[in-house]
Order: C-alpha cells, then sequence, then structure tokens
C-alpha cells in the first residue's frame, strides 16, 4: 500500500514539474493541489513503506504522560484570575 502512495506523489510531482515555467509564475489552485497530493500522499507512502501494518500499534506510556481525569494542583483552574504584563 506505501509504494501505491509512492506512485500517487510521483505521479502527481511529475505532473507538477512539467508544468511550463510561465504558469509557475501565477500558481493556481491545479498546482497547489498537485503539490498538497505530492506531499501527502508521499508522506503516507513513507509511513507505511516504513512501518506497515505496524503503523497503528499500541505503544506503552509512561505515566508521567498518561491522561489522568483527577484535577491536578498544577493545572491552572477555568475561574483563576490570569496575570498578564503589562509594557511601561
Amino acid at each position: 500500500m506505501g509504494l501505491a502512495w509512492w506512485a500517487l506523489a510521483y505521479t502527481a510531482l511529475a505532473r507538477l514539474f512539467a508544468t511550463p515555467p510561465p504558469a509557475m509564475a501565477t500558481p493556481g489552485p491545479t498546482l497547489f493541489s498537485l503539490a498538497a497530493i505530492g506531499f501527502l500522499s508521499g508522506s503516507a507512502g513513507a509511513a507505511l513503506t516504513i512501518w506497515g501494518k505496524h503503523l497503528f500499534d499500541e505503544v506503552a506510556v509512561s505515566a508521567r504522560w498518561r491522561r489522568s481525569s483527577a484535577p491536578s494542583s498544577r493545572r491552572p483552574r477555568a475561574d483563576a484570575p490570569v496575570l498578564t504584563a503589562t509594557v511601561q
């Protein structure tokens, strides 16, 4: 699947680079779309090619980085006053 995404990226970018230089001076939605498709499908193709089916595997997260539902004393409350610096 990753190689298919790379093929799509190659096709989009080849078409983008085949655009004559005068049209590149004022790029329109078509050129921006080709660039976005090339970038996104190239990125997705790289991720799928490298990690394959393990892309969405669960990973162990340290307790420090887990979400907790208990209120934290370090987390500001919604009703706490906001201090802002003033320039004089």
